[in-house]
């Protein structure tokens, strides 16, 4: 085989191996995509008691924090995806020292800083 014909072959077994890592490289994007979405819209019922509340502002947006005495932070923003644009009124009608039961959507990642949005909440019976 002339000197030629090996390189020939050579790139052509890295372009199929640039195929397969490509392809690799789009079913991971698509299983953590449908991971993210599958769990960023299921909703849970959760029982909290508000122990503070914070805005957070960035250059692209804002949202609220809330600290619950169960020790979780969620995540108060509004969510196109799950029609909750008042996010808000919510945050204003949360008191410290209050128990609430919420409706609460996605996972908390501690991680990467990702926490479960509350979607509603209503004053939680004696």
């Amino acid at each position: 085989m002339t000197n030629m014909g090996v390189l020939m072959e050579r790139g052509t077994e890295r372009g199929h191996g640039f195929a397969r890592g490509g392809l690799i490289a789009l079913v991971v994007v698509v299983v953590l995509g449908g991971f993210a979405f599958t769990t960023s819209t299921k909703e849970e019922g959760v029982k909290i008691t508000v122990t503070e509340k914070d805005r957070v502002v960035t250059r692209e947006n804002s949202y609220y924090l809330v600290w619950s005495k169960e020790g979780e932070t969620f995540k108060n923003s509004d969510s196109l995806s799950q029609g909750k644009f008042a996010s808000s009124d919510l945050q204003g009608r949360l008191h410290e020292g209050t128990t609430y039961t919420c409706t609460v959507s996605g996972v908390r990642i501690p991680v990467v800083s990702t926490y479960r949005n509350i979607l509603s909440c209503e004053t939680a019976g004696k």
